[in-house]
């Protein structure tokens, strides 16, 4: 039977919970913040999620939000496609920033993730001057228009994420950590998980409790052998039976060694 390695966009309940929580968080933040024209904490919000999280349950919180924050305030095509292409976006970037960053100390974390959400918010803001001409067919002065009419309300939220994401991503980050049972950053490695879980195996008892080995007697001389090449060697009747040679050999000739040859172990 073959085996499915598809990964689900959900892998437990955990996952559907928490897309749903920064879904709600998001667009109560944004409706409590609708009146104030370029003041937004989205961005401080989504980021570290994406961050811990990863890409993956970051666009689908992306998709989510994009889509459900219409019912408040209206199914505009342009504003779908915007939000749609840059959410989604702002995820893969983050989530990969969390992979990227994280052997480096916080204060470059946050260095790095603070430049890059102003850059992000930027680019929500051009985004939009393209889309919205495109879709509507302004003209060329009309579209240069209404470029430089945005530029003052990017302006202000390129400076509210310069303010809210150090001030909010390390408390976020730590607390999506604690919630997700993961470091800073992203999920352990499969190499690492599986290192951490043979570490937690219990060591094979030796028979005689002896520094975790077995005693062998082979003629009049005493061999210690390990517990593995006792009952899992490749060659064990091979390796046994030039064991007890050598160890009468030995008894013969009078030089019994204590410990058994280097080849024979």
């Amino acid at each position: 039977m073959r085996k499915d390695t598809r990964a689900a966009l959900f892998s437990s309940a955990k996952d559907v919970a928490g897309a749903a929580v920064m879904c709600a968080l998001l667009i109560a933040a944004q409706a409590a913040l609708s009146a104030a024209a370029g003041v937004e904490v989205v961005t401080a919000l989504f980021l570290p999620y994406c961050y811990v999280c990863g890409a993956r349950r970051g666009l689908a919180a992306a998709v989510c939000f994009s889509l459900l924050r219409c019912f408040l305030w209206g199914f505009v095509p342009t504003v779908i496609i915007l939000y749609l292409v840059y959410y989604c976006l702002f995820a893969l970037v983050f989530g990969g920033l969390g992979r990227l960053l994280r052997p480096l100390p916080m204060g470059a974390r946050l260095a790095a993730v603070t430049a890059a959400a102003v850059g992000m918010t930027a680019l929500f803001t051009l985004l939009d001057d393209v889309i919205t001409p495109l879709f509507y067919g302004y003209g060329a002065r009309a579209a240069l228009v209404y470029f430089y009419n945005s530029l003052p309300v990017m302006a202000l939220q390129c400076a509210c994420a310069l303010v809210s994401v150090p001030l909010l991503f390390p408390p976020l980050v730590k607390a999506l950590s604690a919630v997700w049972g993961k470091g800073e950053g992203q999920a352990k490695p499969a190499a690492a998980k599986k290192a951490a879980a043979a570490k937690k195996r219990p060591l094979p008892r030796a028979a005689d409790g002896i520094n975790g080995r077995r005693t062998v007697s082979t003629g009049g001389g005493r061999y210690q052998r390990a517990v593995g090449d006792i009952k899992g060697g490749k060659h064990y009747k091979e390796r046994r039976q030039a064991l007890y040679e050598k160890g009468e050999k030995g008894a013969a000739k009078g030089r019994i060694r204590t410990d058994a040859p280097s080849s024979l172990r």
